[in-house]
């Protein structure tokens, strides 16, 4: 039915060939890093910004300075006569912190992509939906072969057009009425969300917005809030979580694999069994735990030495082997530097 549609969001578009470009040749994605004053420059001018920019602006680092204020604005991304946008996010582009002063809704039609806050990145893969409240620093890394839409919704009108979700006791009712009054400056994620009906919503809302007419836009206001009350209402407590909280179960899920693979486990096997990558794991644990892979590998590793010293007999030659180290003079060195005595020492004093 929306095959046309479908076909449009996962086409690149002009400014995905500039990324993608860049991403061929040197196999890393456009950033902050390496994107100089003219790139800028030619993005802006590609992706229609320059529209907006007063005339009498110049090819310089005030006309960019102008070009980066109003990405914080509503204009640039709202027909005047409609309430509601959809755009499609750029791709082979790692993403810089940003705010913005509306709603937005993001939604992964394929693949994945990395959201990031101040406080840490969050894989988020197909099906998968982010509301994001105004003036919410956050970035978003779409990778290469996937497609994020984004459902922009003014400020100005959320609280009347979404009255009966605001004063209702569902879950996401609370969230919301916080973030309508300023409270609530954090993102809300929904796992596999987007089913078949709430893509069915999205693609007309993206077909409506193409038609652009007065009566199109009014059409799509009301399908944004039937998209939004539908998401609302199947959303459950298990389906829904914050970044924080996010952060906090992940790490522990990442540990509790470690401690049962704590002979064999490596970075690169932790990192495909959650499917990240082995930098955004590194990181992850380093922002989390405060020490390195191997550091907290080493941790666990130690503390099931400890309890084998204390409740087996075992020769410290197999001990050591048991929990994954090869070479025993290192393991007796490491245990040495962590406890100030040896495993030896350590069985004699913990013993019944």
């Amino acid at each position: 039915m929306f095959t046309q549609e479908l076909k449009e969001l996962y086409a690149l578009t002009e400014i995905d060939r500039i990324g993608k470009e860049y991403y061929d040749q040197t196999g890393e994605y456009l950033s902050g890093r390496v994107i100089d004053k003219k790139m800028i420059l030619h993005l802006i001018e590609v992706g229609g910004l320059d529209r907006f920019l007063s005339n009498n602006s110049q090819k310089t680092d005030a006309f960019i300075l102008e070009a980066s204020a109003i990405l914080n604005q509503e204009k640039p991304f709202f027909n005047p006569e409609s309430d509601v946008s959809i755009r499609k996010a750029m791709r082979y582009f790692a993403g810089f912190l940003h705010t913005h002063h509306y709603f937005e809704i993001q939604c992964v039609l394929e693949g994945q992509a990395e959201y990031a806050t101040p406080a840490g990145v969050i894989p988020i893969r197909k099906n998968d939906l982010v509301f994001v409240p105004p003036d919410t620093s956050h970035s978003l890394c779409v990778f290469s072969g996937s497609t994020v839409i984004s459902i922009g919704i003014r400020k100005s009108t959320f609280e009347k057009a979404f009255r009966d979700i605001l004063s209702s006791d569902l879950p996401i009712s609370r969230y919301f009425r916080s973030a309508m009054a300023g409270k609530q400056n954090n993102e809300i994620f929904f796992r596999g969300a987007l089913d078949d009906f709430a893509l069915q919503l999205l693609l007309m809302m993206y077909r409506q917005q193409k038609v652009g007419t007065a009566e199109a836009n009014k059409i799509n206001d009301h399908l944004a809030q039937s998209f939004t009350y539908y998401i609302a209402e199947k959303s459950t407590d298990e389906t829904m979580f914050g970044t924080a909280e996010y952060l906090r179960d992940k790490i522990w899920d990442i540990r509790m694999y470690m401690v049962d693979h704590y002979r064999t486990v490596t970075l690169a096997s932790t990192a495909k069994h959650f499917h990240y990558s082995e930098s955004y794991l590194s990181r992850l644990i380093s922002r989390q735990l405060g020490m390195s892979f191997s550091q907290l590998l080493q941790t666990i590793r130690l503390d099931k030495s400890c309890e084998l010293l204390i409740n087996s007999d075992v020769k410290i030659t197999e001990l050591c082997e048991r929990v994954g180290y090869d070479n025993e003079s290192y393991y007796i060195q490491l245990f040495r530097k962590t406890y100030g005595i040896t495993p030896l020492q350590y069985r004699k004093r913990n013993r019944r």
